[in-house]
This record gives structure tokens, C-alpha cells and sequence, in this order.
């Protein structure tokens, strides 16, 4: 009977990750970092381990009870086992999750080292108490985060690897310009913009979607065609080092800042530290030139750190200039001066800020060589960017604004402006800013005054909800909470009618 039990207790182990799915899912969004996955399980994991918990209970007490009775150990095993295997399936087949978990080979690895960790853990203490050590099943939150360390050296290995990869493919590409582009909100706006307007001229391979770490970058130069001309790369950082790192791989000439804000200001410990980071791209340009929003102080400062070529675009921007942004119902029309002559566009690009990384676009591209002509014919084709002030028409009537990666104060103050621009009611589903910090309570509470003195509704959601309708309140909207954007989706259906538009911003990931 032990080598039954034992057998069982495997099982019970092997399918204990796949019962705390989302938590694996979770430790993904996390970046597979164990220090940020166990800060998460300490302040708002809890929820998420109640299955695993009461189900290894329930299983330690249920063999105790059936030992001591003297009843056929064989029926608890059965029980136990379906009971686990139907959490398994139910928990991988159907989480509960916003984002769903990308199956790449350290996924998989995780789950593998996962289901090893538990297996020696609960082993150890099987010769000593049996079969009730499948308790220790209850602690795969822990064997997770454990993992993350166990494969933490293979794991830099690997990258290392492919970081050197990257590095000689891109040395071989004589002629080949590279462009790095960050800051704290816009990067894949002004990559996607600036990689249409140069198609015109040159042949372009930008990193896809939002790759913007190292891993996702040595992706992406994998499957760059050798003849391109220009590689937009677009370079994100959560600490002090990590634009550094992708400028050893790119090594590039051409350098874009687009704005700094307050946005993870949590990871970084202060704005200092976000504004060094951010101007390790500067300092890692080979040559080249640099160009940077005149709209905000943290760009401006940074451009006077900034010792070799360099220009500033924007509203306030030097080389290009944004002197009118008219919008209205879902339309833009954009007056840019460059060189003592303004250029008129009319695009479905909404939001002041969306004019703000034209310009930045439009200044790369004018130093690349491109004429203001053939920018601006390039301009009229460009479409909005996934999930960043997308509109989307409805059957029904109802204008909906996708702002879901919105996620930083300049970015909140946009969405509202861009809504204001559209007739009819107006409601905003608010889920606000995160790693801001100890700044988050402020920050939310601004862009519930934001929305408050825009919005006819106001919805509040999650965590932030409290902040965001205290900004808001005695503002311009009627103000409703939800607990979660489920319960907003059903405030919001009871309200909403033919003619009035919604603006969605930050759909906030799950591990938040």
C-alpha cells in the first residue's frame, strides 16, 4: 500500500501546478522574476491559492480520517485523484485570467521544475508522516517562485547565447540603421508610425507587437530579412541597466526619447532613476543623432544631458512642430511646421499625444532623408495602433475607444481629451495607474479628476477604484465602482445607448 500511496502522491504533485494555472500564468506576467512573484503572492496572491490549498487539505485530512476508521485506504486514493485530476483540467482548460499564458519553452520548463520541486518536497516527508504529506501540495505557489531560481543561471545562459547571436547578425549587416526608441509611454506608437513613414524610401523590419526586452529583441533579429535597411527597435526597461543591455545587442546610430512620466516608477525607486535609465539609450548611440519630445520636462532634460546632434519635435519642438491638433468624432486634422512651412493631415489617429509621436516620427524620417512630402503622403496611411486610442465602430451604434495599454498620467490626460472630442454621452471604464509607486494614490486620483470633469459616467475599477472616484468626484460625472471589469461591463450595459461612446483605459493585467 505505501508504493500505492506514493504512486498517488505523485500524481497529486504532477497536477498541482496545473491546478494553480493561473498563478503560473502570473509568474510569466511577472517576467519570470521570483522577487516580484512573491511581493505579488504577499500582498495580493492569496485569492488565487485557495484551490490548491483547501483541495491538499482536504486530501491530508481525508486519508487521516480513513486510516483512523479503518476503512479501504484504496477509496480515499480514488477520490483524491479524481478530485485532482478535475481541478487540473478544469483550472488549465478554463483560467481565470485576462492574458492568457504564452506557451514558450520556459513555460514549459517552469512547469516541469515546478512539478520537480513538489515531488522532493513532498518525498522528503513521506518517509516520515505517508501519504498526509500531499499538504505540502498547498505550497506550489512557493515551488514556483523556487523554480525561478533554480533556472535563473540557465536561463542567462541561454540568453547570453542568444544575445551573442543577435549582436553578429547585426554586425553583418554593413549599412544596416539601427534606431532605439524609449521612454516611459509612445515607444510602440513611434515605432509602428516611424517604420510605415520610412516604408516609403527604405526596406523596414521593426520588432513586432511590444518585444522590447532582450529576449524579445534577439527574437526579432532573428527573423529580420538580411536585406533590410533600417531596424526599429523598440527598447523597454523596469531598472537601472536595462536600456544598457539592449544597446549591446543593437548598437544603435539613431536614438528616440518619447516622453517620461511616472510609469513604473515602483520598479525604478525614483525618477532620477528612471531618467538614467532612460538616457543609457543616449549614451549607448554609436554615432548618430538623437531626437526627443519637447513636451515634457523629463524629454527637455534630458535633451540637454545630451552632448552630440540632437533635435526636439513636438508641440513645443524645434525641428518639428505641431501647431494645431483639431479633433472631431473619431478624426484628426494635424498642422505640423517644418522648416517655415506647415503640412496639413487629416488621419483617424486620435489624442493629442498620437500628434506628438507623429512628430517624433516625422523628425527621424526628415533626417533619414525623406522629404516633408513624402512623409506626410506617408502619414494619411497610418491606422492606430492596437489597443492605444483604437476606435472601433459597434453594430449597435456605440463608439468604443480601446485605450487598454494606457497605463501613465500623460496617456490618461490624452484619453480624456480624445474623448471629449466625440458628441453624445460619454462614459470612461477606468482601471488606473499601478507602479507608481507610493504616488499611486495621487496619481489615480488625477486621472479620476481627469475623467470626472469629461465623462457624463465614470467607472471605477479594481483596486484603484476608491482613488480614481475621489479624484472624481464632485466633477461633471456620476461616479460608479466595480469591483472588477466584469461587474463594469454590467454597470455599463445598463446605461449605454445608441449614439454614446466608451473609452476603456488600462485593462490592467491579472497579476494586478
Amino acid at each position: 500500500m505505501d508504493t500505492v500511496a506514493y504512486l498517488v502522491l505523485l500524481f497529486c504533485c504532477i497536477c498541482s501546478p496545473f491546478i494553480s494555472f493561473d498563478l503560473l500564468a502570473i509568474f510569466q506576467q511577472c517576467g519570470y522574476v521570483a522577487g516580484e512573484f512573491s511581493d505579488w503572492l504577499y500582498k495580493k496572491g492569496w485569492k488565487r491559492r485557495t484551490k490548491i490549498a483547501f483541495l491538499s487539505l482536504f486530501s491530508s485530512v481525508f486519508y487521516m480520517v480513513t486510516e483512523t476508521s479503518g476503512a479501504n485506504e484504496s477509496i480515499s486514493f480514488v477520490v483524491i485523484g479524481v478530485a485532482y485530476i478535475f481541478s487540473a483540467f478544469l483550472s488549465a482548460l478554463k483560467p481565470k485570467l485576462k492574458v492568457k499564458p504564452v506557451f514558450t519553452m520556459r513555460f514549459l520548463r517552469t512547469i516541469v521544475v515546478t512539478i520537480a520541486v513538489s515531488v522532493v518536497f513532498a518525498s522528503f516527508l513521506f518517509f516520515f508522516i505517508g501519504f498526509k504529506s500531499v499538504v505540502l501540495c498547498c505550497l506550489t505557489a512557493e515551488y514556483i517562485s523556487l523554480s525561478g531560481i533554480i533556472l535563473y543561471p540557465y536561463e542567462k545562459i541561454k540568453r547570453m547565447g542568444y544575445e551573442k547571436k543577435a549582436r553578429k547578425k547585426l554586425a553583418s549587416m554593413k549599412g544596416l540603421i539601427k534606431i532605439g526608441i524609449t521612454g516611459s509611454s509612445g515607444k510602440t506608437s513611434v515605432k509602428n508610425y516611424l517604420a510605415v513613414i520610412l516604408e516609403g524610401k527604405y526596406r523596414v523590419y521593426k520588432t513586432p507587437k511590444s518585444f522590447n526586452t532582450p529576449l524579445g529583441i534577439c527574437r526579432s533579429v532573428e527573423e529580420m530579412p538580411t536585406d533590410s535597411e533600417i531596424f526599429v527597435a523598440e527598447m523597454g526597461a523596469r531598472k537601472k541597466g536595462d536600456i544598457k543591455e539592449l544597446c549591446s545587442i543593437v548598437d544603435p546610430t539613431v536614438g528616440v526619447i518619447t516622453t517620461i512620466t511616472e510609469q513604473h516608477i515602483k520598479t525604478f525607486g525614483s525618477m532620477e532613476r528612471l531618467k538614467d535609465t532612460k538616457f543609457e539609450l543616449i549614451e549607448g548611440l554609436n554615432g548618430g543623432f538623437a531626437v526627443f519630445s519637447a513636451d515634457d520636462e523629463g524629454s527637455v532634460e534630458l535633451m540637454n544631458r545630451c552632448a552630440g546632434e540632437k533635435f526636439s519635435a513636438g508641440f513645443n519642438g524645434g525641428l518639428v512642430k505641431v501647431v494645431d491638433y483639431i479633433c472631431k468624432n473619431g478624426k484628426s486634422k494635424i498642422v505640423f511646421r517644418v522648416n517655415d512651412r506647415e503640412f496639413e493631415v487629416e488621419t483617424t489617429l486620435i489624442g493629442r499625444h498620437n500628434a506628438l509621436d507623429l512628430s517624433l516620427a516625422f523628425a527621424v524620417a526628415l533626417k533619414l532623408g525623406m522629404t516633408e512630402e513624402e512623409i506626410v503622403e506617408r502619414i494619411k496611411g497610418i491606422v492606430p495602433v492596437e489597443h492605444r486610442l483604437e476606435l472601433l465602430k459597434t453594430e449597435n451604434g456605440i463608439t468604443v475607444i480601446d485605450d487598454g495599454y494606457n497605463a501613465n498620467p500623460l496617456g490618461m490626460k490624452s484619453a480624456a481629451e480624445a474623448l471629449d472630442c466625440f458628441d453624445g454621452r460619454k462614459f470612461a471604464v477606468v482601471s488606473g495607474i499601478v507602479e507608481g509607486g507610493k504616488e499611486d494614490g495621487r496619481l489615480n486620483k488625477e486621472a479620476g479628476k481627469i475623467f470626472g470633469e469629461v465623462a457624463d459616467f465614470l467607472i471605477a475599477v479594481g483596486e484603484n477604484a476608491q482613488n480614481i472616484a475621489d479624484g472624481g468626484k464632485d466633477k461633471k460625472a456620476e461616479i460608479f465602482k466595480a469591483k472588477d471589469l466584469e461587474d463594469a461591463k454590467g454597470i455599463l450595459y445598463s446605461l449605454i445607448k445608441k449614439g454614446d461612446t466608451v473609452i476603456f483605459v488600462n485593462d490592467l493585467p491579472d497579476k494586478y
